[in-house]
C-alpha cells in the first residue's frame, strides 16, 4: 500500500529521503549496490535528487583513473549548468565533505591537455573538504589538485584531516615542493595506514612498532595534534591495530611540536602515550598486503576514532 509523503511534514519527508539514501557500507556484493538505493531515488524528481544527490558526494571515493576523469567531466557539466541556470546544477563544494583517491596517473608529457587532466578543477573541493585520503600511489592527485607546479602557497586551504595508506610510504612527492610543505603545514590531523614495516628484514612481529614512523616529516608539520598510524599487522586478520596519539594541551608539550609524536612512537613504552584502536579492513587473506578496495571501504566507514 502506498502512501503519500506529501501528507507529513516536509522535514520529516527530508529525513525519510536522507535515510533511504544513505549508502550501505557493509554491502560488499558490489560497488555498485552501495549507491544502489540513493541513485534510483534522484532519478523520481528534483526535489529527490537534491536530497539524494547530498549523501552521494558526502563521500567521494576515486578508485582508479577513470573514476576521477569522469569527476572531472561532472565538474565541467556543473561549470555549464550554472552559467545556464540550470536545474541539475549543485554546488560540489557545499556536497563534497570526504575524498579518497586509490589511483592516480601522471599525465605524459606527449599526452594533449584535456579537461581529463585538469586536475586544478579539484582544488577547491579538496581545499574545503572535512577529511582527505591518499593511497601513495595517488599522491600526483594531491600534487596537482594543490596547484602543482604553479602554486607555492594555500592561502584559502581550509582541510586539516588526511589519511595514507599503502603497502610503501612515499612523501618526496610532497616534501621537495613548495605547495607540499604548506600542505604539510596545515595539517592537524594525521594517520596513516601502512600494514607492514616496509624496510625491516626479516619482518617486524605483529603488533610492533614500524620503522616508517621515523621517517615521518614531523618537523613541517608545526600545527599536527593528532597523529594515527598501523602498527605491524597480522597476516589473515580481520582488523589491524591503530595507535592513536593526541598532543597535550600543555605549553610544555607544544614546545616540543609534533615531533613528540616520534619520540613516543620510538620510547621503551611506546603504547603508553596512547591508545590501540581496531582497524576493521575485513581481509581474512594470508597475504601481509591489503587489498586497495579495503582501503577505500575503511574510508568509507569513518575513521571511527
Amino acid at each position: 500500500m502506498a502512501f503519500p509523503l506529501s501528507l507529513l511534514p516536509f522535514e520529516l519527508v527530508l529525513e525519510i529521503i536522507g535515510f533511504a539514501t544513505c549508502p550501505d557500507a557493509e554491502n560488499t556484493i558490489s560497488r555498485r549496490h552501495i549507491y544502489q538505493t540513493a541513485k534510483s531515488l534522484a532519478l523520481v524528481s528534483h526535489g529527490f535528487r537534491q536530497v539524494a544527490m547530498t549523501q552521494l558526494l558526502h563521500t567521494v571515493i576515486f578508485n582508479k583513473q577513470e573514476t576521477i576523469n569522469l569527476f572531472l567531466r561532472t565538474l565541467q557539466q556543473q561549470k555549464h549548468f550554472a552559467a545556464t541556470g540550470s536545474l541539475l546544477r549543485l554546488d560540489y563544494t557545499e556536497l563534497v565533505h570526504r575524498i579518497w583517491s586509490t589511483e592516480c596517473y601522471e599525465p605524459f608529457v606527449q599526452q594533449p591537455t584535456s579537461y581529463f587532466q585538469d586536475y586544478s578543477l579539484l582544488h577547491d573541493i579538496l581545499s574545503r573538504a572535512d577529511s582527505l585520503g591518499f593511497h601513495f600511489g595517488s599522491l600526483h592527485l594531491l600534487y596537482e589538485g594543490l596547484g602543482g607546479a604553479f602554486s607555492d602557497r594555500l592561502e584559502n586551504w581550509r582541510c586539516s584531516r588526511v589519511t595514507f595508506a599503502g603497502d610503501v610510504v612515499r612523501w618526496n612527492s610532497i616534501t621537495s615542493t613548495r605547495v607540499g610543505v604548506s600542505f604539510l603545514q596545515r595539517i592537524t590531523h594525521l594517520t596513516i595506514w601502512v600494514p607492514n614495516d616496509d624496510i625491516t628484514t626479516p619482518p617486524s612481529c605483529p603488533g610492533a612498532i614500524p620503522n616508517w614512523v621515523r621517517r615521518v616529516p614531523f618537523e613541517l608539520m608545526p600545527n599536527l595534534t593528532h597523529f594515527a598510524f598501523t602498527l605491524v599487522g597480522s597476516p589473515g586478520s580481520q582488523t589491524i591495530p591503530l595507535l592513536v596519539y593526541t598532543l597535550p594541551n600543555s605549553s610544555h608539550h607544544y614546545q616540543e611540536g609534533s615531533t613528540l609524536f616520534r619520540t613516543w612512537a620510538t620510547s621503551p613504552d611506546p603504547f603508553s602515550y596512547g591508545y590501540i584502536h581496531a582497524l576493521d579492513v575485513a581481509h581474512p587473506s594470508t597475504s601481509p598486503s591489503i587489498p586497495n578496495a579495503q582501503w577505500e571501504l575503511a574510508f568509507f566507514r569513518g575513521p571511527g576514532i
